[in-house]
């Protein structure tokens, strides 16, 4: 699949997503874990700063495939394992 069209999929998903996510995509900003947190929060957290339900956000936006957990977003929380709602300790 080439980035013109998988930026369309990501387009098409976009009006049933959540904002954050519908705003990267319409600006054609990668949909990485690290865009994410920058853009929501608009440069006052990190991703080493979320704490539980942020993180549960992300992780279910990861499992909907809305987000992509990139090398460089692991590396930035330093191997950090938090506990999801699912109960499941996960690295974000």
């Amino acid at each position: 699949m080439g980035l013109a069209s998988g930026f369309e999929e990501q387009r098409k998903r976009a009006h049933t997503v959540n904002p954050i996510v519908a705003y990267l995509v319409k600006n054609k900003i990668p949909l990485t874990v690290q865009n994410y947190v920058e853009c929501n929060w608009m440069g006052e957290k990190t991703v080493e700063d979320l704490e539980g339900e942020e993180i549960a956000e992300i992780e279910e936006l990861l499992e909907e495939g809305q987000l992509v957990d990139t090398q460089s977003s692991q590396a930035s929380t330093k191997g950090r394992r938090v506990q999801s709602r699912r109960s499941a300790a996960v690295v974000v």
